[in-house]
């Protein structure tokens, strides 16, 4: 057996010990064809430079400011005064700028 193999084999060993396989996300999509669209229309460089990151469990950069977008929305609701919402708001909306101008730069390249 090739390490990839024995790598899924494990990987496929520890998902059937936790229960995954009988999950309601895994039921929905069995016998369905996977769904590559999304992952071919993205260009070479980025997907490879994602998978890397990926291999050495990095999160990138967009994933992360969407993770700080949602906290700090929840952190808006529950704040105190109408000045932290305020100050909240105003970071969210910081960061909701970030995150678009980095997806448009992704955009472009895909549409290149």
């Amino acid at each position: 057996m090739t390490p990839q193999e024995l790598m899924a084999e494990t990987e496929i060993l520890a998902a059937l010990a936790r229960g995954d396989e009988n999950s309601e996300g895994v039921r929905e999509r069995k016998g369905k064809p996977v769904d590559l669209d999304a992952y071919f229309a993205t260009p070479p460089d980025v997907r490879i430079a994602f998978a890397m990151l990926k291999g050495v469990e990095l999160v990138p950069e967009e994933l992360e400011l969407l993770k700080e977008i949602s906290r700090l929305k929840k952190q808006a609701e529950t704040a105190a005064d109408e000045n932290a919402r305020t100050a909240l708001r105003l970071k969210i909306s910081e960061l909701q700028a970030v995150y678009e101008m980095k997806m448009q730069t992704y955009r472009r390249k895909v549409l290149l």
